[in-house]
């Protein structure tokens, strides 16, 4: 931010600016002018939004109550200057960062607004093809204290849902040094930490968590919010929702018992992956986001083939977050997965702010 500072008739003796928040002008920033700064005319003066700490708050940036105060002094005698800033959210009000310099790190508030999404076959007899002579797996020979048994007993709340989804959020969408994973710029190699925050206030569009046994697997998805065409039509057809698909679920291939246990790592990676659709979106647009950042058709989400563009599970190395992958899946595949670096500072950059004039 670029201000002009006009001293008339005399030069000042001391001059000083501040940049204050809050009702008691707590100082964000300060600094005293020397030299030529305090001479008859009109001056320039920058501030790029770091406190004298070295840390950008974007909360602090966006606060109604942000103010520069200028004071001068000559002769004793003191005059000062109040300017309130006109300032918001520049891209979305639903992420806002603490980044430092000095300890090259960021953080990072992501605000996401999860919705208790039901429940379904919470209840019922696993259906009749389990207990079959013959099917797969065959219910018959499961012991009676087994908790396959128990399919029909929900084994994870709400709560359980939200806390799950919060933890994918902060794993898959944080980089630091302890897993190699930090992101470089002109300014040096910083440290992100994600750290979700579950709220109805300048939060994401809801997203429904839903709980799923004794039944089809469920697919989740998250069409995001409408920013084109495609969007539109998305919204109309598909729920923003992740689906825990636990107990006996049904696939192609046939019936399956889920255990908690996996079904926990692998919600949490898809609640990680459907609520990155809406940043993805927001600052890539809707082909780049329904697109899986170029690794599947838009419209019917296929994955592309490597001949036409598609990508296959690296040998070694990060796997996107936000990719569809050709191949099996590896072994360390939640352990390697990530979301990309240009993703992560792209989350950082939709917590711009303006200021107007």
């Amino acid at each position: 931010m670029s201000f002009e500072i006009e001293i008339s008739d005399n030069s000042a003796e001391t001059l000083s600016v501040a940049i204050t928040v809050g009702a008691d002008h707590r100082v964000v920033y300060q600094e005293d002018l020397h030299d030529d700064a305090l001479a008859v005319g009109t001056h320039e003066w920058r501030w790029d939004g770091y406190s004298n700490g070295n840390v950008l708050d974007t909360k602090v940036l966006k606060d109604p109550t942000l103010e520069l105060r200028l004071q001068g002094t000559r002769c004793g005698v003191r005059q000062e200057q109040t300017i309130r800033f006109d300032n918001e959210a520049k891209e979305q009000d639903w992420v806002d960062v603490v980044i430092d310099r000095g300890a090259g790190t960021v953080q990072v508030e992501l605000r996401v607004d999860l919705r208790d999404g039901g429940a379904h076959g919470v209840g019922e007899v696993p259906p009749a093809e389990i207990f079959a002579t013959g099917a797969t797996p065959n219910y018959s020979v499961i012991p009676a204290n087994d908790p396959r048994r128990q399919a029909h007993v929900r084994q994870r709340s709400f709560d359980d849902l939200k806390n799950l989804a919060v933890a994918g959020l902060a794993r898959y969408w944080s980089r630091d040094a302890g897993n190699g994973l930090i992101i470089s710029t002109d300014h040096g190699d910083f440290q992100v930490a994600t750290r979700p925050r579950v709220t109805t206030e300048q939060s994401m569009d809801d997203v429904g968590l839903e709980y799923n046994t004794n039944g089809d697997w469920g697919r989740s998805s998250n069409p995001g919010s409408v920013r084109g065409f495609f969007s539109f039509i998305a919204n109309i057809f598909i729920p923003e929702r992740t689906i825990y698909n636990a107990g006996w679920i049904k696939y192609d291939g046939g019936w399956v018992y889920q255990n908690l246990a996996d079904e926990d790592q692998d919600f949490s990676h898809t609640s990680a992956h459907e609520i990155g659709h809406e940043i993805l979106s927001a600052y890539g647009g809707e082909d780049y986001s329904y697109g899986h950042r170029g690794s599947s058709t838009v419209i019917t989400q296929s994955t592309l083939n490597p001949a036409a563009g598609g990508v296959t599970y690296p040998a070694a190395g990060e796997i996107d977050l936000m990719k569809y992958y050709n191949g099996v899946r590896p072994y360390d595949f939640f352990a390697r997965n990530v979301a990309s670096m240009q993703d992560v500072k792209s989350l950082i950059w939709l917590a711009r702010v303006e200021f107007d004039d």
